[in-house]
């Protein structure tokens, strides 16, 4: 067999990855490969979170079980849960800071 450019070797074995076209046949199918691997690897990671839902609202956190009263603080208009509030009297508020500023007489 003639080594020759027509007949596609240079040592005579057609298909030998030690030929250069051999070589660029196994680098085109490797190239190949690592893009489908990526493209699917992207597809199955994107498309998981989508099959499950969204996550579930533990019962505690549940709106529906949130019946606490909301409370307005005088100074600053805040509203939060009468819970997280600081009492003075039959007034509420958001922070120590303005508990001080509205018993200075500085309502705002």
């Amino acid at each position: 067999m003639e080594n020759s450019p027509a007949s596609g070797t240079l040592n005579g074995h057609r298909g030998d990855p030690t030929t250069l076209p051999g070589l660029f046949r196994l680098i085109f199918f490797t190239l190949l490969a690592w893009i489908a691997s990526r493209f699917l690897l992207k597809a199955f990671r994107t498309a998981a979170p989508r099959s499950q839902g969204p996550p579930p609202v533990p019962p505690q956190e549940s709106p529906r079980e949130i019946s606490e009263r909301l409370v307005r603080d005088p100074v600053c208009g805040l509203a939060l849960p009468e819970s997280r509030a600081l009492q003075h009297g039959d007034a509420f508020f958001c922070s120590a800071e303005c508990r001080d500023r509205f018993l200075a007489g500085g309502q705002g």
